[in-house]
């Protein structure tokens, strides 16, 4: 099965890579720098909880344009980056999730969307009636003006997510090493004047406090590869209370409200940098 899944994904991810970074470079092309300050915000689904389009309004002299996918690791988004070196933004802010090294569950996870994908857009038979029901996750490109669907779980059920979720990020964390591909090319962006952001959104306290140890080596070993200063900046978003997330690491409606002040405050500070 999972040689099966390989090429579907990786066709799946070559066209999902044209279509965004073409998308990026309209934007960058129509935003000129000498009349607004032009942010790219790269990130996974928990920039797009946390960002809604209704709590981030226009704002004077900055454009910004927002992309984010399902899961952890780059993906599709790397072609993106690679483009920027043609036209680059004044700022890219790069959520931190996204630095992670691809593993064998994000690989799996986006080849078994492509192949949900492909059934259900050729195929008139219900996903249920030949077993592909539980194979459709989170899409690749993730519908930029839609809202994050947050979805509430039992207290019983969030506990045994958080317990399982804790267990892979520690894992996850102690193996991930720094992409010296994707670091080379963020200092190639700095010595073309762009301000790098890597941005960590903090989830609940009742998953962070668990894999702060591990977090917190991995990203001391990004601090060594990609040193802060005048171009690189490290930033961590406020701990809000665990009730302000839906599931322990997505914002509900609550947690959006309470970042978008301090979202809209780093990008006019990223502003007025340049």
């Amino acid at each position: 099965m999972a040689a099966l899944l390989i090429p579907i994904r990786l066709s799946a991810m070559r066209e999902t890579s044209d279509v965004l970074a073409a998308r990026t470079q309209k934007f960058l092309t129509l935003a000129p720098r000498q009349e607004r300050v032009r942010v790219l915000a790269l990130g996974t689904s928990l920039l797009w909880a946390a960002t809604p389009p209704a709590l981030n309004p226009p704002l004077p002299d900055i454009a910004v344009m927002r992309l984010t996918k399902g899961d952890l690791s780059l993906g599709p988004l790397r072609a993106v980056i690679d483009s920027l070196e043609h036209t680059p933004p004044d700022v890219l802010v790069l959520e931190a999730n996204l630095l992670y090294p691809p593993n064998a569950d994000t690989i799996m996870q986006e080849a078994r969307h492509s192949l949900a994908k492909i059934v259900t857009d050729t195929v008139s038979v219900p996903m249920e009636y030949i077993g592909l029901a539980g194979l459709v996750v989170p899409p690749l490109l993730i519908d930029q003006t839609v809202p994050f669907a947050c979805k509430s779980l039992r207290p019983a059920a969030l506990h045994q997510q958080m317990t399982k979720l804790i267990t892979q990020q520690n894992s996850l964390l102690a193996d991930a090493g720094v992409d010296a591909s994707l670091r080379d090319s963020l200092l190639r962006l700095t010595r073309r004047g762009v301000h790098i952001v890597v941005l960590e959104l903090r989830r609940s306290d009742a998953l962070e406090m668990h894999i702060a140890v591990e977090k917190q080596r991995w990203l001391e070993r990004w601090h060594s590869a990609l040193p802060p200063g005048p171009s690189v900046s490290y930033l961590t978003s406020p701990v809000f209370q665990d009730a302000l997330y839906c599931d322990g690491r997505h914002m509900n409606d609550a947690g959006a409200r309470r970042f978008a002040p301090w979202w809209t405050a780093q990008l006019q500070q990223l502003a007025r940098g340049h």
